[in-house]
């Protein structure tokens, strides 16, 4: 098992809806991916989802991030081809810089 960190961003334009940061997530054939942390960032007002191919799984206020200051801890499991994106809102009504920085644990699905 190996602790991967993977980081997505992107500059959304005033009011801009579900913006994908990257072109999605998915892990190498052979392996298996488990999302454990979600650290998203914004320097305004904004919201952040996870998608799990085309199902929203995680919506995240900007004011929570700022209010409580702590990742998201979850645990969902992925393999080929299930591709998880990230996406971002602008409520600031303004140019937004957001991201979110993505820990996962890596294991191998073949059992080598």
């Amino acid at each position: 098992m190996a602790t991967k960190g993977l980081n997505r961003n992107t500059t959304l334009t005033s009011l801009q809806a579900l913006l994908e940061a990257g072109v999605g997530d998915t892990p190498p054939a052979g392996l298996t991916w488990t999302i454990v942390e979600l650290r998203p960032y914004f320097s305004g007002k904004g919201d952040f989802f996870a998608f799990v191919d085309d199902q929203q799984r995680i919506q995240i206020a900007s004011e929570d991030v700022a209010t409580y200051g702590k990742p998201l801890v979850l645990g969902i499991t992925i393999q080929q081809p299930v591709t998880m994106h990230w996406k971002f809102t602008d409520r600031s009504a303004a140019s937004n810089f957001v991201g979110v920085d993505i820990i996962l644990e890596e294991t191998s699905t073949t059992g080598a």
